[in-house]
């Protein structure tokens, strides 16, 4: 597999306290009280419109004013309690060292996902980035994966896409990429699974034995 495209937060970040703080500060500037709100790593990997949807209840105009605040408030309550998972640069460079070009296709705001790859040194690894944008309210990746497809004529058997959550699972098999799921994130074996995960990595070294194996899935 030549191509890989990653997912970001649960794969190659680890951004669960930065998220719950930032959603939590975002509560407050509502002044909506969260105590016994159901604010759990279920919500990682939903676009931020449907997560304060899940916890403002229907209101849609209420979520996306709470979805800005969240991408307003990120950079200063939710960067700095973010950091890569051990072994994910090193992965990367090393996939780099072996002619894959890599991708990354994720729910968050482009630009702050921007942002993190610079902080942490990890921009030059990928190809293009392709997140959310302003004004669009996600339902799904796969035309995110699609467009990385056709914007730069891969085949799709010559892809394989990583994440941690159904949403990635699921987008890549709807444009008929190899997908691995990965464990130590923030969905479920049994999600992945579900979802139609080829194989399932608990660790960064597992996942890049498997994406360094020149003999394929």
């Amino acid at each position: 597999m030549k191509n890989v495209l990653f997912d970001f937060d649960g794969t190659l970040m680890d951004t669960w306290l930065g998220i719950k703080s930032t959603i939590e500060a975002t509560l407050r500037a509502m002044e909506v009280p969260f105590e016994g709100k159901t604010i759990t790593q279920a919500l990682v990997g939903v676009s931020l419109v449907r997560v304060f949807e899940k916890l403002l209840g229907s209101d849609s105009s209420k979520a996306a004013q709470a979805a800005q605040k969240y991408r307003e408030f990120f950079p200063e309550s939710g960067m700095p309690r973010s950091i890569p998972f051990e072994g994910a640069a090193r992965m990367l460079e090393e996939l780099q060292s072996r002619g894959r070009t890599l991708f990354l296709v994720t729910a968050r705001n482009e630009n702050i996902t921007r942002l993190m790859l610079k902080e942490h040194d990890l921009a030059g690894s990928f190809a293009w980035v392709r997140g959310e944008r302003e004004g669009e309210v996600l339902d799904g990746k796969a035309h995110m994966v699609a467009e990385v497809l056709e914007r730069f004529a891969l085949d799709p058997g010559n892809c394989v896409m990583v994440g941690d959550r159904y949403y990635d699972i699921e987008a890549a098999r709807n444009n008929g990429v190899a997908t691995i799921g990965v464990t130590y994130g923030y969905g479920t074996d049994e999600e992945l699974m579900e979802a139609g995960a080829i194989q399932l990595a608990g660790s960064i070294e597992e996942l890049k034995k498997i994406l360094v194996n020149d003999d394929g899935l």
